[in-house]
């Protein structure tokens, strides 16, 4: 098969060529290059050793990485797994699986493919990686018990779960309605819990009790 070959193009580079054209190289700096003939591509900075890029000869071909289990996995087998490790262990700090939620191809329909990714990071003291963020085959992102969803720089706001309680924590939080810039409710630490209508505060509560604006209608 005369158009496949390999090569050695330059001072310390090696090439593979298939069908009469470059399919990967190795460079002097060690970067592995699939589906160019070079590390970088239109002026693009080389920050990585391992690079995909679209099939040769095609500017809008995509590059992409494929993790392949071969055979129909059935509910939580792994289809691929990526680790990020840190030293000659081989122990990951940090891993990310794609996995079957349920079976594949149920009652023979190829086309049934239910599955979701894991995220997982080592806690301190430890060397074991522990599942922190799910998205599940139905489109939910799902902590663990006590992983907690945060925001701000000093993880202002938290919003999680023990299990048996649900918890919105925070100093100072107030609820929005965005679609008109509309002021529901405030809670304060140390203070007032205030509810409004219409971005108008109707009800506040205090050290002494609670004020009403307005009037206040009972049924019973």
């Amino acid at each position: 098969d005369p158009n496949t070959s390999f090569g050695f193009p330059a001072a310390d580079t090696f090439t593979i060529d298939t069908g009469g054209s470059e399919a990967l190289r190795i460079t002097s700096a060690g970067v592995v290059v699939v589906g160019h003939t070079a590390a970088t591509t239109s002026g693009a900075s080389n920050n990585s050793n391992f690079n995909i890029v679209g099939n040769i000869g095609s500017a809008t071909g995509e590059g992409q990485l494929n993790l392949w289990k071969r055979t129909a996995p059935s509910a939580d087998n792994v289809l691929g797994q990526i680790n990020f490790c840190g030293d000659t262990t081989g122990d990951p700090g940090a891993v990310i699986k794609g996995e079957a939620d349920l079976d594949w191809d149920q009652g023979g329909d190829t086309s049934d493919h239910p599955s979701r990714l894991t995220f997982f990071t080592v806690p301190d003291n430890s060397s074991v990686a522990t599942e922190r963020l799910r998205i599940t085959s139905a489109g939910n992102v799902r902590v663990p018990d006590n992983g907690k969803f945060t925001c701000g720089a000093d993880d202002d706001l938290k919003i999680y779960s023990t299990g048996s309680v649900n918890y919105l924590a925070g100093d100072d939080v107030r609820v929005v309605n965005n679609a008109v810039s509309e002021t529901m409710a405030k809670f304060i630490a140390d203070g007032a819990v205030e509810l409004y209508h219409n971005d108008i505060k109707r009800l506040e509560t205090s050290a002494a009790g609670v004020t009403v604006t307005g009037t206040l209608n009972a049924t019973t």
